[in-house]
C-alpha cells in the first residue's frame, strides 16, 4: 500500500503531524515495481482555521509518501497565494 500524508508546516493554528490524504493499495510479487499515481485536490491541503472555516492557506508543506505512517520519502513545497 502507499499512502500520501500531508502537514501545513505554517499554519495559522495546529495542525496534525501527519494527515492522510490518499492511498492506494496493490499487491506486489518479490522484485517487482510498479509506478502509481495518487492525486490530490487542493482542498486536500485546507486547515480548519481559527474562523472555524475549512481554508487552504499559503505557505510551506511537507508531503510524505510510504508504506505505513511510521516512516517515508518526503518533501516541502510552497504554496503561494
Amino acid at each position: 500500500m502507499a499512502q500520501v500524508y500531508v502537514r501545513k508546516t505554517t499554519a495559522s493554528v495546529a495542525t496534525p503531524v501527519r494527515a492522510l490524504k490518499g492511498f492506494f493499495r496493490f499487491h506486489l510479487q518479490p522484485g517487482e515495481t510498479r509506478h502509481i499515481i495518487i492525486q490530490l485536490q487542493l482542498a486536500d491541503l485546507a486547515v480548519w482555521n481559527a474562523n472555524q472555516e475549512w481554508k487552504t492557506e499559503p505557505g510551506e508543506y511537507t508531503v510524505a509518501v510510504s508504506g505505513s505512517s511510521a516512516s517515508g520519502l518526503s518533501n516541502k513545497f510552497e504554496l503561494g497565494q
